[in-house]
């Protein structure tokens, strides 16, 4: 061999290296001078120990040494096959191998591509968007869109950062407005300035005759004159203006007649939502606060004869005009306070606010009023929920932005759980496996049980009252039919007619209760005993029919809760007069039915205990590899730092992620809504035609504009609120809180692929840390490669060699989600068309790369390992695998079920656990704050991490399964593998496998 006749000094390094690479814990310890491990016994003359490494200085001496260490290594022709043979007892097969080169480099230069793509799109404001500002996905917003304690360039309300609620006059006036301008005084005095076509509008607007949206008349006092409309009104008013009289307002008996009972439960009609500084207003002094006189809207139908009665001459002194320019006038709050026009400002009376919730006020009502509202009061306790419980894509990625305090507690619980069960593992893993072996026919059995019992359930009766009559049917058989026949003698459960004459030995009533003996009086106190009835055969407990006096045999019953029951005799089947009010199942064919099921299970139960039995051999093997799995677990504790580094590079990762998602969702185009005023009809649509607020989704909303009445062209108001001639447009949209377009596609691309990415890394560093604890030197089961060496060793051959072929695996993934998530998007298009053929082959289509995926996503797991342990490029590892798999398919199948089983239960504990205390955590922290979206964030994190650290055991058994095969094609002696799996191994082959040569 070139190695043989090179020289020393060059010999030297490569069989150091070789030998202490899996002989100590690690080869770079020769650079500081540290000797390998101790020669093993039996080997002392040969081997190179610590004696001989301290007494050679020389250069020349070491590198004999070394070749003499070299020249014990047998080689052959082609190659050598090193195994645990007499003079290489100690040096360990090249497995992980340590010849190796960069594959599938090429693959992170389109990864490269990505991120920066990624990058560019989600933090870069796009040309005619609104800034990127991830806060707007859950700031409160007031009622024409801004946002509270944000200055988004349009308002600033930086420092108005809690929503609360002011009164909407529009909504709150409407019906005293439309009492006072559709009296027949007012359609009196209105007669005498308006012309037919001003009059027939007004009419119109009131129902005072059929036209437009009237479907009925209104309803007008008798008594309508002007002077009773006048106090009536003033009267009403008060209890909206005046402080003291607002618990008026909601009583019953009130002026207004309880018309404000309604006020929780319409919100929008009755508040308007504001920014404020400060929730409670109650201390706010008179004297600075801002005066309002209510007019309606340039839009309203009443705002013509509004106008004209409140400003015409003609009506100068009237009752009417007298009213509206007094009563009508509110006091607001001061600007510094509420920095809205006046109209905006207007405390509801009896209404305050408190600020323990988070950015939103919460209502609160004086005690008095509370009173006088009686039960709606409650009703507010769960506007807050209410309102989030109907949050958008937006308002929940702002949830989970507010509460990424819980998040962290939930990640650190999590993997504080996952560390937990990885150390149950260790000491339970035989208990687990076998008690999931034999767990599944009980569980077979109880479930056919629980069938057969529900196909005989009659109305009226528990399950498990079924299942005990069931039971205590199969025990009269047995007592009737197997006894017998075992030479047990019985009594005769012969009877005639209605069981006067039974003398059997039935002691259990068809509901399966123990009867109560006849010379007992507890629980049940009677008359009947064989004293008094000596002819009747009221012995023991045994069930009968004293004098006939019952339909059939019967007896009292052990049961407190059942005074006595029928009985049936032992062996007979169920008579008609069972279920007396029928059975639960209606449907004879379906009782049948679920019969034929329950048996079947019985016979699947029976059928898993045969197949235990006939591959007990192989399940053995599927135990003893666990048991190794465990065991380099529990001997390289440090690989446990692979999940808690992959945690804690998701958890960095989705937040990152997350945050640029947030900031791309807040880039809303400027054009998504219309920026002019709209008619109602524009705003909100009419006949089938979509409004242009809502046109697109996400869709805005539309929002009341009141109008500049100091204006020379408003669109609302006029010219300085003279609307003659103008069509008043009193209706604004508000743009959505988030939009999507064709930039989250690659932003679910960088995320996928990363993710794919991360557990792919995970996947190859902890295979090629079990390939340097598996192939070790056989040192009474101890390895001589430390915990952090394999783990070190591992990730810097994946890191350095291989993150090009795992990003290659990683994209293939991507490629069929995508594949998937095109499909679906065409099968919701095609369902628009009413196509089922096309849609139904889509559907299918769908099914089958759900199906590839799931396939795919095991060959990349299988090539990982073979490229942690082989070092070939994902394809060639890929192929490799499938080829390892398919000569295995027993082998593999049996740990794929044993190890998904135990990662259920695992994966199970963890998110479970971590969920409570995320749901605490919220409890504590953010009690005002939707728990959908966080708890939703909460599981899928707790999931990734249980996932991660159950996969370093489940990908601990599937490699070692790679190992030990590839021990056998090797035909290792026993002594080189794991002593869990000594047992298992076969003899030494006697040719060298050709596709295992460590080449010379």
């Amino acid at each position: 061999a070139p190695v043989l006749s090179a020289p020393a000094e060059c010999v030297l390094p490569f069989v150091l290296l070789y030998r202490c690479s899996f002989h100590t814990p690690v080869a770079m310890r020769l650079a500081s001078s540290t000797a390998c491990a101790a020669t093993p016994p039996g080997n002392e003359s040969d081997g190179v120990g610590p004696a001989q490494l301290e007494g050679t200085s020389a250069l020349a001496d070491i590198a004999a040494i070394a070749a003499r260490e070299a020249t014990d290594m047998t080689f052959g022709e082609q190659g050598a096959e090193v195994g645990c043979s007499p003079h290489a007892q100690d040096v360990l097969l090249p497995i992980p191998s340590t010849d190796r080169r960069c594959t599938d480099a090429a693959c992170l230069g389109l990864l490269a591509i990505v991120w920066i793509v990624f990058l560019a799109t989600s933090f870069q404001d796009t040309a005619g968007a609104i800034s990127a500002q991830p806060y707007k996905l859950f700031l409160p917003r007031d009622f024409h869109g801004a946002y509270c304690g944000l200055n988004d360039g349009a308002t600033d309300f930086s420092k108005a950062d809690r929503l609360t609620y002011m009164m909407n006059l529009t909504g709150t006036l409407e019906s005293i407005v439309e009492y006072l301008i559709c009296s027949t005084a007012s359609e009196g005095m209105l007669e005498q300035v308006f012309d037919s076509q001003a009059l027939g509008r007004y009419r119109c607007a009131c129902c005072k005759m059929p036209c437009g949206n009237c479907i009925a008349p209104p309803q007008l006092p008798e008594h309508d004159t002007a002077a009773a409309v006048a106090e009536s009104v003033a009267r009403r008013m008060a209890d909206l203006t005046e402080p003291s009289h607002a618990k008026e307002l909601f009583a019953p008996s009130g002026a207004n007649n309880g018309a404000f009972g309604s006020l929780f439960q319409d919100r929008d009609r009755y508040f308007v939502a504001t920014c404020s500084k400060q929730c409670d207003f109650s201390g706010a002094k008179q004297s600075r606060m801002r005066s309002f006189t209510y007019s309606p809207p340039a839009d309203s139908p009443f705002k013509a004869a509004w106008d004209t009665l409140a400003r015409q001459n003609v009506f100068a002194g009237s009752e009417l005009q007298q009213v509206i320019s007094v009563s009508f006038v509110f006091s607001a709050l001061p600007r510094d306070e509420c920095g809205y026009d006046a109209r905006y400002c207007v405390p509801f009376p009896g209404i305050n606010f408190d600020s323990d919730s988070e950015r939103y006020c919460r209502f609160q009502v004086f005690p008095d009023i509370a009173d006088a509202m009686g039960s709606t009061v409650d009703t507010f306790g769960f506007d807050g929920l209410q309102r989030r419980a109907q949050e958008s894509l937006g308002t929940a990625a702002g949830d989970v932005l507010v509460t990424l305090d819980c998040f962290l507690i939930v990640a650190v619980s999590s993997l504080m759980f996952g560390f937990a069960c990885m150390v149950c593992l260790r000491f339970f893993i035989k208990i687990a496996v076998w008690a999931a072996l034999f767990a599944v026919p009980i569980l077979l059995i109880a479930s056919g049980g629980a069938m057969y019992a529900a196909s005989n359930r009659c109305n009226g009766d528990a399950l498990v009252q079924s299942a005990r009559r069931h039971y205590a049917d199969v025990l009269g058989d047995v007592r009737a039919s197997w006894f017998p026949s075992m030479g047990v003698e019985t009594a005769s459960e012969a009877l005639t007619g209605n069981g006067t004459d039974y003398r059997g030995f039935q002691t259990r009533t068809r509901g399966g209760r123990t009867c109560q003996s006849w010379a007992l009086q507890i629980p049940h106190r009677h008359s009947m005993s064989a004293d008094t009835m000596p002819q009747a055969g009221l012995q023991g407990n045994f069930c009968r029919n004293p004098k006939g006096i019952a339909v059939y045999i019967w007896c009292y019953t052990t049961d407190p809760g059942t005074i006595w029951e029928y009985c049936d005799t032992l062996g007979a089947k169920r008579r008609n007069h069972d279920c007396l009010h029928g059975y639960n199942i209606e449907d004879a064919r379906m009782r049948a039915a679920l019969k034929s099921l329950a048996i079947f299970v019985f016979a699947l139960s029976l059928v898993w205990v045969a197949l235990l039995a006939c591959i007990r051999s192989r399940i053995r093997m599927a135990v003893a590899i666990n048991a190794v799995a465990a065991s380099f677990v529990f001997e390289t504790p440090h690989i446990l730092l692979v999940p808690f580094l992959q945690s804690v590079a998701a958890a960095l990762w989705v937040t990152f992620w997350f945050y640029s998602v947030c900031c791309l969702l807040a880039q809303v185009p400027l054009d998504h809504i219309p920026k002019d005023a709209l008619s109602w009809e524009e705003a909100f649509g009419s006949n089938g035609v979509e409004g242009q607020c809502s046109r697109q989704w996400p869709s805005g909303f539309a929002w009341r504009y009141l109008g500049d009445d100091t204006s020379e062209s408003d669109p609302c108001t006029g010219r300085n609120g003279n609307t003659t001639g103008v069509e008043p447009k009193c209706w604004k949209c508000a743009p959505p809180r988030f939009t999507l377009d064709g930039r989250i596609l690659v932003s679910l691309l960088a995320l996928v692929w990363n993710s794919e990415l991360l557990v792919a890394l995970g996947i190859c560093i902890i295979a090629g840390a079990c390939g340097f604890w598996f192939f070790r030197p056989a040192r009474g089961g101890a390895s001589c490669v430390k915990s952090m060496d394999a783990v070190l060793s591992a990730t810097y051959m994946t890191f350095r060699f291989h993150i090009g072929s795992l990003a290659v695996g990683a994209m293939l993934i991507v490629i069929v989600r995508l594949v998937r998530g095109c499909l679906v998007y065409a099968e919701r298009q095609v369902a628009r068309t009413q196509n089922r053929v096309v849609a139904m082959i889509l559907r299918s289509m769908q099914c089958c790369m759900w199906c590839f995926e799931k396939v795919l996503k095991v060959i990349n797991k299988n090539a990982y390992i073979q490229l942690a342990l082989c070092g070939k490029p994902f394809f060639a590892s890929a192929q490799a695998a499938c080829k390892l798999v398919g000569q295995n398919p027993i082998r593999f199948a049996l740990l794929g079920m044993f190890g998904n089983l135990i990662r259920f239960i695992g994966i199970a504990f963890v998110v479970v656990a971590s969920t409570v205390v995320g749901m605490s955590a919220l409890q504590g922290l953010h009690a005002q704050t939707s728990p959908i979206a966080p708890l939703a964030i909460f599981c899928a994190f707790s999931f990734v991490v249980a996932r991660a650290f159950l996969n370093v055991f489940g990908l601990a058994v599937d490699t070692m399964l790679h190992c030990f095969v590839l021990g056998e094609e090797l035909h290792l002696e026993s002594k080189c593998v794991p002593k869990q799996l000594r047992h298992l191994i076969q003899g030494v082959r006697t040719q060298p496998s050709t596709s295992l040569v460590v080449k010379a």
